[in-house]
Formats: structure tokens, sequence, C-alpha cells
């Protein structure tokens, strides 16, 4: 687990803060879906306030070395060094946006076959904030004049891990995380499912002798995916499990201090 704490300073009092979410980008696999995630930057680089967390799995990370290599998966990279080449090809895309990345979580990919710990060496490397695989955000935000934009927010953000095969099951997934960690928004990648729900929940609270009921937002999160799948020619390991097709996309979450409101949206 990993601790991270970050302050935005706001322009006005009614600015909100924009955050990004890029997951499972799986560069290597010759269904990266690259356009869309270039649009993604383009789209991050037209707002420099913008922020952004990298939810793994960054590369596909299978060379003729990993058991489940299959060459008729592998994207037309060199194939000398080919898992540093997907790793520097990610890390030169997201070069421009480096100082709005809040940070780069690792993913099961990411983890798996050489050694080689490449996802911590592009944050060294760029000066990001490593995330590992699980990590607790607060986003603290102020404005020198307005005392009521001046609040913070939680988010806890991970890789993530199964989930079964239906819409519902992934959001139970991230939902359960609330048993076990207080966040106003809750992020995990790895199921390549893009979808969100949100709610409120009651928490009594004693004012001046008398229990009162504060209303707080929360917020869960499946990222999405840049990675196609049932595409002519070729396939992914989601069609041999026979997952359903999933469309690739991220999300953008909007928060605003002052009203202190969280909107999601699915960006495809």
């Amino acid at each position: 687990m990993e601790l991270h704490y970050i302050e935005i300073p706001l322009k006005t009092s009614t600015e909100d803060v924009v955050i990004y979410a890029l997951s499972d980008t799986h560069i290597g696999h010759i269904n990266h879906d690259e356009k869309k995630f270039d649009a993604a930057i383009n789209e991050i680089k037209a707002n420099p306030r913008a922020k952004v967390l990298i939810m793994g799995d960054i590369a596909d990370k299978r060379d003729y070395k990993h058991k489940f290599f299959d060459p008729d998966q592998q994207a037309p990279i060199a194939r000398k060094n080919f898992i540093y080449q997907c790793y520097k090809l990610f890390k030169n895309k997201i070069k421009p946006i480096k100082n709005q990345i809040i940070g780069m979580h690792c993913g099961n990919h990411d983890m798996s076959g050489s050694d080689t710990h490449y996802v911590e060496e592009i944050c060294a490397d760029l000066n990001i904030k490593y995330l590992g695989y699980r990590a607790i955000t607060i986003l603290r935000t102020h404005h020198k004049n307005c005392c009521r934009a001046k609040t913070s927010f939680t988010i806890f953000s991970t890789h993530g891990s199964g989930g079964g095969r239906n819409n519902g099951s992934k959001i139970n997934r991230i939902e359960q995380e609330a048993l076990s960690t207080e966040a106003d928004i809750y992020m995990q990648g790895h199921n390549h499912f893009l979808n969100h729900t949100q709610g409120i929940v009651h928490k009594p609270v004693l004012y001046n002798g008398v229990v009162r009921i504060h209303e707080k937002q929360k917020l869960f999160v499946n990222c999405g995916s840049f990675l196609k799948s049932y595409q002519e020619g070729n396939y992914t390991y989601s069609e041999k499990a026979s997952y359903r097709p999933q469309p690739t996309g991220y999300v953008k979450i909007t928060i605003n201090p002052l009203k202190k409101t969280i909107k999601c949206e699915e960006l495809t």
C-alpha cells in the first residue's frame, strides 16, 4: 500500500479539479488502441491543469521467453529488447504530461516476466509518484480568498484483480473496497470494463449537542482499457476466455471543491 498527498491551488474559488484515469494500455499487443490513447494524451495536454492517474498494465509484457507468448499477438515493435521498447514507447508518450500525473500504478502484466521494474524506472526518470499496486491519495484544494474551497478528497486506487464476468460483479468488486478503506473515490483497472456507480452515505455527526446527518458522495469506477478485443484477423486472451467484448476508453472525474460534488464521465 502506498500513501500519497497532493495539494492543488485553485485559480478561482469555483474552479473544478479534473482527473483522468488511464488504465490497461497493454502496449506491445497488436490490439493496443494507439489512436485512442494518443487522443487521450492530447485531450489532457489541452488542459494543463488536469491531473492524471495511470492504473497499471502499461505493457502486455510478453516476449518469446514468457510462457504465454504468442507471436500472432505481438505488435510490430522492434523485436530486440521488445519489452524495454514497449515501456520506452509509453514513457515517450506520457512525457509531455508528466507534470500532470498524480501517480502511476503497476499491474499484473507489469509485474510478470522479467525482473526489471520498468514502471518504477519510468516514475524515477520522470519524477512521478510510484503508487505500487494499491494506494490512498489525499487530494487537498485551497483558494487564498475562499475558505469553503479549502477541502480534501480521498482517492483509493488499485490496479485490481478478478471481479467476475458481468457489469454488476465488476462494480461489486470495487465497492467492496469501501468495507476496508474510507475514501470518496474508489478506482480500479485490470478488468477492462468501463463503468461507474455513484451514491451517497449518511454519517451522523454531533454538533453543539445535536445529532445531525452529514451527507457525502461516493464514486466507484472501473477505469476501462486501451486493448481492443474481437478484432478481425487476430485475437486476445479475452476471446479465449469468452469474455464479453468491451469498448476501449478512459474516465474523466470532475470534482468541484466549493460545491463538494464529484462527477464521472466514461469516454469511448
